[in-house]
């Protein structure tokens, strides 16, 4: 038995061709065997022909997908950098200098600078963006727990019955 495939090889472009042709009645709910006879292949051609696509779809994606989340990644740590420092900014000690004047609202030389400090305890919405930075990094990653959403089920008597009611 001969490993050589029988009939005449496909050109570059023609296999490009089939091959969206190929995916295009696929994606569409095509069966591989009539997508075959439609193209004048074998099953088993439309078959690698549809699987390089999807391998390629795959690749294609999933290096876009990494590439984002990088991006996105590096923007969270910018972002949560700022927000540290704005929170750090936010606490201690702050000093305004101001300079008194006299009754007529002009300053003379009986006019005397006048420094006042507050002290600052921190600017809660800083943190909050830290905190919103560090989950938004977790739900990139996929690093959050699995959560399970309980729907009810309502018998609809018992509906009907509370709709009758707010009324």
């Amino acid at each position: 038995m001969s490993d050589k495939k029988k009939g005449p090889k496909r050109t570059a472009v023609q296999r490009e061709r089939q091959r969206l042709e190929c995916l295009t009645l696929y994606l569409a709910g095509e069966w591989q065997c009539d997508i075959a006879r439609k193209l004048r292949l074998s099953q088993s051609q439309v078959s690698r022909d549809i699987k390089a696509a999807h391998d390629e779809w795959c690749k294609r994606t999933s290096y876009n997908l990494d590439e984002q989340k990088a991006k996105r990644l590096a923007e969270i740590d910018l972002l949560e950098r700022q927000y540290q420092q704005a929170w750090r900014r936010s606490i201690g000690t702050h000093k305004t200098t101001t300079k008194e004047t006299n009754l007529i609202g002009e300053t003379g030389f009986d006019g005397k600078m006048v420094v006042k400090s507050e002290k600052l305890v921190g600017d809660v919405a800083f943190l909050n963006g830290v905190l919103a930075c560090i989950s938004e990094r977790c739900r990139i990653l996929g690093t959050y727990a699995a959560t399970k959403q309980i729907t009810a089920q309502v018998p609809p008597k018992l509906l009907a019955a509370a709709q009758i009611d707010s009324l």
